[in-house]
Parts: C-alpha cells; sequence; structure tokens
C-alpha cells in the first residue's frame, strides 16, 4: 500500500502526532509537523499530493481550510464544532472534533488509507488500460473478455500480433508477417508480406515494445524483423544492407552495425 504523508499544523499537532502513532495503520502514515501554514508546502510531495493529508487544528483553521485545500486533502482538527459544516463547505474533507476520541481518529486515518488505495489501483489501471489500447487497440474489459472467450491454444496467437491505428481503421498485424519499420517524420510505415501500413506513432515505441532480440533498429529511421532477413551484403562504398524477404534492401547505419550478431566487423 502506498505510504501517506500526514502533515500536521496547528497548538493540537504534537498530541495529534503521538495519537496518530497508537493507531494500528500508522505505519502507512509519515508524520510531519509544518511550523508555519508556509511551510506545508515544502512538506508535500507535489507529485504526490493525492496521497497527502493536512490535519489543521488551532485558531486559524477557518482562515487556512480554503487556500489549504486547494492543492491538499484537509482535515480539521477542532473544538468548533458548530462551525463543522462551514469548515466543510469551505474545503475540508474531514472534521474532528474535540476532545478527540481515538475511534473517530481511527476511521479518518482508514477513511483515507483506502482513498489512497483506490486512487492508486485507479492510477494503475487506467496506466494499462492506455497501453492496451495502444498496443492491441483494445480496453482492459475488451482484453478480458478475449481471454476468457480464447481457447488456451490461442492465446499464443493473441500475443503474437501488433494492433495499430491507420488511418481512422484499427488493424491486426501478425509479429511475423512485419518485415520493416521505417519512419518518416511523426509517422511510420509498417512494410509487411502482403502490404504496408502508415501510422502515427513514434519509432521509438516500437522499438520499447516490441522483442529487441527480433525486432533491431539497423538506422536512425528503420528497425527490421531479423527473422524476415535473408543476409547483409557489403556494399562498394562500404556500406552495408540487410536483405529482406521479398527482394527488399534497407540500408544499415554504421553505428548500428555493433547491435546485430550475425554481421561480422
Amino acid at each position: 500500500m502506498p505510504d501517506i504523508d500526514a502533515v500536521l499544523l496547528g497548538k493540537e499537532s504534537e498530541t495529534l502526532a503521538t495519537q496518530i502513532a497508537c493507531v494500528d495503520s500508522a505505519q502507512q502514515f509519515q508524520i510531519k509537523v509544518a511550523a508555519s501554514f508556509e511551510a506545508v508546502e515544502q512538506c508535500i510531495d507535489k507529485q504526490n499530493a493525492d496521497s497527502s493529508v493536512l490535519f489543521l487544528s488551532g485558531d486559524d483553521v477557518l482562515h487556512h481550510v480554503k487556500n489549504a485545500s486547494d492543492f491538499v486533502q484537509v482535515v480539521v482538527v477542532s473544538e468548533l464544532k458548530e462551525r463543522a459544516s462551514e469548515l466543510l463547505s469551505l474545503g475540508a474533507t474531514d472534521f474532528l472534533p474535540l476532545p478527540l476520541s481515538s475511534a473517530r481518529l481511527h476511521r479518518c486515518l482508514d477513511h483515507f488509507a483506502q482513498l489512497v488505495s483506490l486512487r492508486a489501483a485507479k492510477q494503475q489501471n487506467d496506466r494499462i488500460d492506455a497501453l492496451l489500447r495502444r498496443k492491441n487497440g483494445m480496453s482492459i474489459a475488451a482484453f478480458l473478455s478475449a481471454l476468457e472467450n480464447l481457447k488456451s491454444s490461442s492465446l499464443n496467437e493473441l500475443c503474437s500480433t501488433l494492433c495499430v491505428k491507420s488511418g481512422s481503421d484499427w488493424i491486426r498485424l501478425n509479429l511475423e508477417e512485419i518485415l520493416w519499420f521505417e519512419a518518416a517524420g511523426d509517422y511510420v510505415c509498417i512494410y509487411t508480406q502482403s502490404g504496408s501500413h502508415i501510422v502515427c506513432r513514434p519509432l521509438k515505441q516500437f522499438e520499447n515494445e516490441l522483442c529487441g532480440d527480433t525486432f533491431k533498429r539497423v538506422s536512425r529511421s528503420v528497425i527490421v524483423n531479423l527473422a524476415n532477413v535473408k543476409g547483409f551484403t557489403q556494399c562498394h562504398n562500404g556500406g552495408l544492407q540487410a536483405n529482406i524477404q521479398g527482394d527488399h534492401q534497407v540500408k544499415v547505419g554504421r553505428r548500428y552495425r555493433h547491435t546485430l550478431d550475425m554481421v561480422s566487423p
């Protein structure tokens, strides 16, 4: 489970820090005491603000709660029970009345721990969904549905294809049939045994996603499928070219020759 920054500001900070430390789930909370409101932002990692909570106490809660809620979740710890609704409307996420109940604090901390875990799970889910859509043109739901309906013998078939968007259409290419990728500006042309397809995607992205043992970059603009490379020819000018199935040739850049194990220096 992700850690949570618990930043404490106000006259109840020391007491609150002691009480938080006594809660069973306290090990997930990294307690930080801020000496002033200006110091609060220094205690919070802005890239991880969703996993932070500010406990405000003291006489200035009404003044600080609105500004603080703009960048962090805020829990107000106060005797001002009659102002609880107002504080919540100003942006506070929770209100803990004084004197503070251990059971109430426990529920508050558990709530934030669950909230942060759910948010982290959603972010991970979104990353996986984006990757699947980019690589196979399928959402997580569609991919799971495909897996459920696949025979075990068909799983390898699903993993051995590349789904790309060419124009307005999603197409699925068999990796074994891909000959080479060639970049031209912001676009990449994918040459296959049956034709070619132009996609708007960086060549580097294909290089990162495909198996490096099979798909090798041979120049700044070309990645070849070694399974479909018949051999290499030394040119009269000292250059080198890859001979690809179907009588195709592509130039091999000098700086990339050392990555091709089958090429003699």
